[in-house]
């Protein structure tokens, strides 16, 4: 007996070359599949959700797998963690779901948060976890750019120039920030995302509360789709793949 198997996973990705398995270098992917094949006696194959980058995190990853025989999902979910490396977490197992669900490509949302740390000296402890920024910054001009984003656009000033994706088209359905003390957090939620599509955004509008870049800048490059028009994207570690969303049909609780 064959059974589409559900994983919701969180993992701190500092010390992992990004979601997706490559040769000769640690990934998430890569860890989930070496244990998962090591327990079933036979290759597994694993599907994410997010393929999220060299140094980018995870509070809720969903992936899927077939395993290959029944087993029980709390002592799965116990052996995963007992052999997966320490910032690797299994944190639910939901065997039997629909066997035409795909993680990947199921997916109606994700949504990311980008963490940023105000303060003068940063703790030693959010290193791994925040970019540290010490700019001041114009919060009203923040929230209107921000904005700017919401919507259908062609985000190809906003990612990676080696993006495989054929289309760069993208629709974003909330782009904003809290600040919580000294931590300014954006939430950024779309269909799908491109290589880097977060960390360029975030850190084209912080250019321009800060007056090194303009709202023009912003709308010329979403319309041109001239990457010279956006910023630099910020480094990983303040990034973090928060959740995922499938439709309620599926039977994937999102807040499982």
């Amino acid at each position: 007996m064959v059974l589409n198997t559900l994983l919701i996973i969180s993992y701190d990705g500092t010390s992992f070359f990004g979601w997706q398995k490559q040769p000769g270098v640690p990934t998430i992917q890569g860890e989930l599949e070496r244990v998962l094949s090591k327990l079933f006696n036979s290759k597994v194959r694993v599907k994410g959700a997010g393929r999220t980058d060299r140094g980018v995190h995870a509070l809720r990853q969903f992936a899927n797998f077939i395993s290959p025989f029944d087993f029980d999902p709390l002592l799965l979910k116990r052996s995963l963690n007992a052999l997966l490396p320490p910032d690797i977490r299994v944190l639910k197992v939901v065997k039997n779901i629909p066997p035409y669900f795909d993680a990947r490509r199921n997916a109606v949302w994700r949504e990311y948060k980008y963490f940023i740390y105000r303060g003068e000296v940063i703790p030693p402890f959010l290193v791994r976890y925040c970019y540290h920024l010490k700019r001041e910054l114009d919060f009203s001009i923040l929230e209107k750019v921000c904005s700017l984003f919401i919507g259908v656009h062609d985000f190809s000033a906003f990612c990676d120039g080696e993006d495989p994706a054929s289309s760069k088209v993208r629709e974003v359905y909330e782009f904003g920030f809290e600040l919580k003390g000294p931590l300014l957090i954006f939430k950024v939620r779309a269909n799908a995302f491109l290589r880097h599509m977060v960390r360029i955004m975030v850190s084209t509008v912080i250019d321009v509360a800060c007056g090194k870049k303009s709202e023009r800048d912003i709308e010329e490059a979403l319309r041109t789709g001239k990457r010279i028009l956006s910023s630099p994207a910020l480094a990983p570690n303040g990034l973090w793949l928060w959740n995922v969303g499938f439709e309620l049909s599926e039977g994937i609780n999102h807040d499982a």
